[in-house]
C-alpha cells in the first residue's frame, strides 16, 4: 500500500493510523464469527467536528488546550477557531472513540480511545455520531464551548438492540430490547436532528424513534396502516407505511416497511425534504418526507444497492452496489445523470465531499472491496448536467411506469451506451483488506477496513488546521491520476 496519492489540486498523504485497537491475529482465525458479509460491514466511522472560541478540554483527564495562539513575536492571537474533531469507530464487539487532538498532541504514541464501549452480547453493525449545541449552556455563555456540545453515538447490533451513548455524561439508553420493537438485527442508523432518529434493519423495516421517549411497544399495536402502495406481494415488493396512534409518547414514532428485503443504507437528504433507502433487492427509492410516498424507484442492472449519499443542495444523488458501478441520478428531473467506472469489486460506500463541493464541481469519493479508494468530480458547468439528463426516452433507454400515486420507476442498464460516463480523478489502493467505509472531515480523509484499521489522509495546502505533515515527495508516482477532466 503506498503512503499518498495524487489528484489536481497536490497530493494527499497518509498521516497517521489507528490499529493498536484491533487483534489483528483474530481476523485470520479458522471460522471467525465475523465471516458473514452482512457482518463485515460492521466496520463504520463517525465523525464529529466543531469549531471553539476558547479552552478545549480533550479527555476526562485535566489535559487542555487553548485555542489562542503565540507566533514568533510572542503576540497573541486571540479567539481563533479551532477545530476539535472526534472520531468514532464500530468494529466487531466493541466501539472506540478518539479525539485526534489529544493524539496529535500526544504525538499520536498513545491510541487509548478516550471511550471504549464493549457490548454484553452481540456484534456492532452501524454506528452513527451525532453533534449539536446544548442550548442550555449555549445561553450562560457566548462563546463556543466544547462544553456546550453534546456528542452522542447511534449504535446498532444484530442483536437488534439500538444504544443512544452520550460520550462526556457516559450514559447509555437502550432501546428494541429483546426485540420488543423490531424482531431483526439492525443494518444502519442515521440522526434525523437532535432528537429523533431512523433505524433500518435486515427485515426491510425502517422505524423512527425519539430518544427521549422510553416507553416502547410493538409494532403490531397502536401502528395504524397511513398509506401503502402494493406492487405485488408475492414478488415482496411492497412499501407499506404505519404511524403510532398512541397519544402517549412511545417508540416507534414511525414505521416504513419496503418489501422484505434487507435495509444496506439510509441517507437523508440535507434539506430534510427526501429520504433515500437502498435495499439488497436492488432497490433504490426516494420517498417524500412530507407526503411519506415514494416519488422515485430506481432498479439496478445487477446486484443490490449498497449505499447512497446527497450532494449539499440535495439536487443529487449518488449510489453503490454490487455492479461495481457508482450511479448520480438527478431527483428534481427524475432521471440519470451517469455512471461511474473505476472499480473492479462491490462498492462498500460513496459520500459527496462537502468541503470540496463548490460552485464549479461537485467532489465524489467511494471505497470498494477492491481495497480502492476513488476521487470523482463532477463539473457543475457540464453541458450533460443541463441537456442530456433532461430528454429520458432518448438519451437514456429506461422504462417508466407512472403509478396512480405518481411513483416512477426507473431501471438502470448498464449495457447502454448512451449513459454518460463520469472519469474518476484519482484511483488509490488505501489498505489492503476491503475497505468498508469512509468520511471526511475539514483536514483530511478518513478510511476503515475490514479488519477495523482507520487511515487519515491529509488535505493538500490544509495541513496547518491539525498540524498534519506532508513528507510526500513530488517524484513519487503512488496512485493513479486521471487529468481527462482538466
Amino acid at each position: 500500500m503506498k503512503r499518498k496519492f495524487k489528484t489536481y489540486e497536490g497530493t494527499y498523504p497518509l498521516d497517521f493510523c489507528l490499529s493498536k485497537h484491533v487483534n489483528l491475529e483474530d481476523h485470520h482465525k479458522k471460522n471467525y464469527e465475523l465471516k458473514s458479509r452482512f457482518l463485515l460491514q460492521n466496520c463504520c466511522i463517525g465523525i464529529a467536528e466543531v469549531f471553539t472560541t476558547n479552552n478545549l478540554k480533550l479527555s476526562q483527564s485535566s489535559t487542555t488546550t487553548s485555542s489562542s495562539n503565540i507566533n514568533n513575536n510572542n503576540e497573541k492571537v486571540i479567539n481563533k477557531p479551532t477545530p476539535l474533531i472526534y472520531v468514532s469507530c464500530s468494529t466487531q464487539k466493541h466501539v472506540y472513540v478518539w479525539c485526534l487532538n489529544q493524539l496529535l498532541k500526544d504525538n499520536k504514541e498513545n491510541e487509548k480511545a478516550i471511550t471504549d464501549l464493549a457490548s454484553k452480547g452481540g456484534l456492532t453493525t452501524c454506528s452513527s455520531f451525532h453533534v449539536y449545541m446544548n442550548e442550555e449552556s449555549n445561553r450562560k455563555n457566548s462563546l463556543k464551548s466544547s462544553d456546550n456540545y453534546i456528542y452522542e453515538l447511534l449504535i446498532g447490533f444484530n442483536t437488534g438492540d439500538i444504544a443512544i451513548h452520550n460520550i462526556k455524561m457516559k450514559k447509555t439508553d437502550m432501546f428494541n430490547k429483546d426485540y420488543t420493537t423490531v424482531p431483526s438485527p439492525v443494518t444502519c442508523g442515521v440522526w434525523l436532528d437532535s432528537d429523533i432518529f431512523c433505524v433500518g434493519y435486515k427485515s426491510g423495516t425502517i422505524v423512527f424513534c425519539n430518544k427521549n421517549w422510553k416507553i416502547e411497544e410493538s409494532l403490531q399495536r397502536n401502528m395504524i396502516l397511513f398509506n401503502e402502495n402494493v406492487d405485488n406481494i408475492s414478488t415482496k415488493t411492497y412499501y407499506l407505511h404505519y404511524i403510532n396512534s398512541n397519544e402517549e409518547n412511545s417508540n416507534p414514532i414511525r414505521k416504513l416497511q419496503f418489501g422484505s428485503g434487507c435495509i444496506n443504507d439510509i441517507s437523508i437528504s440535507p434539506n430534510r425534504m427526501y429520504l433515500c433507502v437502498v435495499t439488497s433487492t436492488g432497490k433504490c427509492h426516494i420517498v417524500n418526507m412530507k407526503t411519506w410516498k415514494i416519488i422515485i424507484t430506481f432498479i439496478s442492472y445487477y446486484g443490490g444497492f449498497n449505499c447512497c449519499s446527497w450532494s449539499p443542495d440535495s439536487k443529487y444523488l449518488v449510489v453503490g452496489g454490487e455492479d461495481d458501478l457508482i450511479h448520480v441520478f438527478d431527483i428534481n428531473r427524475k432521471c440519470i445523470l451517469g455512471r461511474g467506472v473505476g472499480h473492479s469489486a462491490f462498492v462498500s460506500k460513496v459520500i459527496f465531499d462537502y468541503y470540496e463541493c463548490d460552485n464549479e464541481k461537485y467532489r465524489i469519493i467511494s471505497v470498494g472491496e477492491d481495497t480502492k479508494l476513488i476521487l470523482w468530480d463532477i463539473d457543475r458547468n457540464d453541458s450533460h448536467l443541463e441537456n442530456d439528463g433532461m430528454d429520458i426516452q432518448s438519451t437514456i433507454e429506461q422504462k417508466l411506469n407512472a403509478k396512480e400515486e405518481g411513483e416512477i420507476f426507473i431501471e438502470i442498464d448498464n449495457d447502454d451506451n448512451d449513459i454518460y460516463t463520469f472519469e474518476p480523478i484519482a484511483i488509490h489502493k488505501a489498505h489492503s483488506e476491503p475497505i468498508r467505509d469512509v468520511k471526511t472531515f475539514s483536514s483530511g480523509i478518513v478510511t476503515v477496513c475490514n479488519q477495523g484499521i482507520l487511515n487519515f489522509w491529509a488535505r493538500p495546502n490544509n495541513n496547518e488546521v491539525l498540524g498534519f505533515t506532508n513528507n510526500s515527495q513530488d517524484n513519487d508516482e503512488s496512485s493513479h491520476y486521471y487529468e481527462s477532466n482538466k
